[in-house]
Formats: C-alpha cells, structure tokens, sequence
C-alpha cells in the first residue's frame, strides 16, 4: 500500500479503501463508469445514491489509484474463504473447474474500471501490480 502523506502533484499512487467515505467514493466511481458512461442497466446500481454495490463488496478488499485527490481505477477482490462465491461467480469463471484446489487458494477479481482520461495510462497497471502483491501475501 502507497498511502503516502505527501503526494506529488500529478502522480498515480496506489491505496485500500478502509473508510466508508473512500468504499463509497469507489461505488460512485464504479456508477459514473457503468452507469453514466457506458450506459449499462445494472440491477446492482442505486440510482438515488449514485453508486454501484453489491454482496461481494461486504467481503472484499477494495483497491484503488488516485491521482492528486481524484479516484482514477478501481478493483475489487475477493478471497476464498472468506467470501461465498455465488452460482452467478462459479457459472462465470467455471469454478468448478478448481474444485481440487482449496477454496482458500481461489480468488476472483472484478469490478475493474479505469477512468476514460486515464485509460493507456499506468493506472491499470499500477492496481494489477497492486493487487498481485496483495494477493501473494495472502
């Protein structure tokens, strides 16, 4: 985690979402995305509040990069164990296939979204570095 006191202006750093303001700066984010930009009805989405959450969110670990104060990419990831993979999950990433492995050695990641200015950035790459770190050390 980067979570640095002093950021240079301009710069992509890296951080974990570990107060309710930054988990809902992050639905809001994931909104304007979805939502607002590309347009998809999402049966998740909270219309009134202007955020996208989900069951998964509760179990998750919610990574982000900002740049100055302005959230830029998201990911959300979720640990074996310690979420309950819905059929909807295990139908998408066939998880089944996995089934001689521990459930605890299985991960999923989603919720992936860059900001449309930031995309061919160093953004998406900077959570993937992130969460692979992340991931390694559980």
């Amino acid at each position: 985690m980067n979570d640095l006191s002093e950021v240079e202006p301009g710069k992509i750093t890296t951080h974990y979402a570990t107060t309710q303001e930054e988990k809902e700066s992050i639905y809001r984010f994931r909104y304007h995305i979805y939502v607002n930009e590309m347009g998809k009805d999402i049966s998740d989405a909270d219309h009134d509040k202007g955020w996208l959450y989900d069951d998964m969110d509760d179990t998750a670990t919610l990574i982000y990069a900002k740049c100055d104060d302005q959230v830029i990419a998201t990911l959300r990831y979720n640990q074996g164990g310690q979420t309950e993979f819905s059929q909807y999950w295990s139908d998408i990433y066939q998880l089944d296939k996995f089934s001689d492995f521990p459930i605890e050695n299985l991960s999923l990641s989603s919720r992936i979204m860059v900001a449309k200015e930031w995309r061919g950035s160093s953004a998406l790459g900077a959570i993937l570095a992130e969460v692979y770190v992340y991931s390694r050390k559980q």
